[in-house]
């Protein structure tokens, strides 16, 4: 028989034996995160691998979610005390415009990894890619990627 208790914070174990088990709790080693959240960046890309899509830009959508390491207190008066958002959004807008992509899981997971890889506080980011002209019947298709650090 395993009758299980709680005693100061801590778990304890009797066993049908009579020995007795105190397991520690587990705490996180993790430092707190923040997101920061981008909602329908409205751009105009080279997109696509049809002919009319290689010709000209097209309208995209991009929302973008990071969880970011919170190395420090906020200072109300020191924007380096934070992620500065402005830095992400130019990263998002000049990955999304720098030339053709012929696909749009190309483009999403190449400004996913680009944020990944410029900003070592953020743990982990989700980049989804909006194409809204891309069917005449529906409000778009989307292409969403998560990636994390390891």
């Amino acid at each position: 028989m395993l009758i299980v208790g709680k005693n100061q914070g801590c778990i304890a174990a009797s066993l049908a034996n009579g020995n007795t088990i105190r397991l520690e709790p587990v705490f996180s080693k993790t430092m707190p995160t923040r997101k920061i959240i981008f909602t329908r960046i409205a751009l105009d890309a080279s997109i696509g691998i049809l002919d009319h899509e290689r010709k000209s830009t097209q309208p995209i959508h991009v929302d973008a979610e990071m969880d970011v390491d919170i190395a420090q207190r906020v200072n109300d008066h020191d924007i380096n005390t934070v992620l500065d958002y402005r830095l992400l959004h130019d990263i998002i807008v000049h990955e999304c415009t720098r030339g053709h992509v012929n696909l749009l899981e190309t483009l999403t997971e190449r400004v996913a990894q680009t944020l990944l890889d410029k900003f070592s506080e953020i743990r982990s980011v989700t980049v989804r890619i909006t194409k809204p002209s891309a069917f005449a019947d529906s409000a778009g298709v989307a292409i969403e990627v998560t990636l994390k650090k390891e």
